[in-house]
């Protein structure tokens, strides 16, 4: 096994939400260790993400763009399930369309609470723009510790154990975005699911820069509803940040996925 810490060449610059079911897989002597915080924080430290989805369904495509800034604003004990104590730090999310209309991601996730430990990062809780709580039965693993090319682990993207996603960690690879061309490790994952009479198929891979967090996401997903098909792409990359520290590795991913999901349902009929 190699073990490699990645980072950015000069300067570093510069995501919902369950069960953590696993970590393991990989694959002999061609693994990859990367070492390294890939999930930094600190009080006061606020990230900018641009981006764009596109959604077609029996009525066309609606398509847009949109700011999100990811904000820590504090620190806060949170409690699982079996009432463990989770130190998480306190991460806010705003943002627009840059026409300012009223679309933007993660509109349903105002606030979420993450939690760094010696085996990864994990997101424990989150509330909505209703300040209604939601904290998961186990906090999910959003990103491990250390990056181990081939691993592989489960997590759900929902409260309800419906949605599903496993991701996998590949081989590190240069990402340009408007922060710049960074040297990011892919972590790859396959997304199936079924609620309210929906069925939701897909991939969503995510960038993560050492010292950074995450840099870029990609999803792209199909959800099927009484015959009807709808498919949906998003996209999000760093534009800018500011304070120390770096964006908690994850946290914009789970903002992304719901955003879009929830923009393919609004176009479904009796949705």
């Amino acid at each position: 096994m190699r073990t490699i810490r990645v980072g950015p060449a000069g300067l570093a610059v510069a995501a919902v939400l369950c069960l953590v079911t696993g970590c393991g897989g990989g694959g002999g002597g061609g693994e990859v260790r990367y070492e390294g915080d890939y999930s930094p924080m600190s009080i006061g430290s606020a990230w900018d993400y641009t981006g764009d989805y596109s959604v077609t369904g029996p009525s066309g495509t609606e398509s847009g763009t949109f700011t999100l800034t990811q904000t820590v604003t504090g620190t806060m004990t949170m409690h699982d399930s079996a009432m463990n104590d989770w130190e998480c730090f306190v991460l806010e999310a705003t943002g627009t369309n840059l026409e300012g209309a009223a679309f933007w991601p993660g509109a349903e996730i105002h606030i979420q609470y993450i939690s760094k430990r010696s085996t990864g990062t994990y997101g424990v809780a989150f509330r909505d723009y209703g300040d209604t709580l939601y904290t998961f039965p186990q906090p999910q693993l959003l990103v491990p510790s250390p990056l181990v090319t081939g691993n592989t682990w489960t997590m759900w993207q929902d409260v309800e154990g419906q949605l599903k996603c496993t991701y996998t960690v590949q081989t590190a690879q240069q990402v340009s975005v408007t922060a710049g061309t960074r040297q990011a490790v892919p972590l790859k994952g396959a997304l199936q699911g079924a609620f309210d009479s929906l069925t939701v198929t897909g991939s969503d891979t995510q960038w993560y820069v050492v010292d950074i967090g995450q840099l870029k996401q990609e999803v792209s997903l199909t959800v099927r509803y009484e015959g009807v098909t709808v498919k949906g792409d998003g996209t999000i990359q760093l534009s800018s940040h500011r304070g120390a520290g770096a964006t908690p590795a994850g946290a914009a991913g789970g903002v992304l996925l719901v955003a879009v999901i929830e923009r393919m349902r609004a176009v479904l009929p009796s949705q």
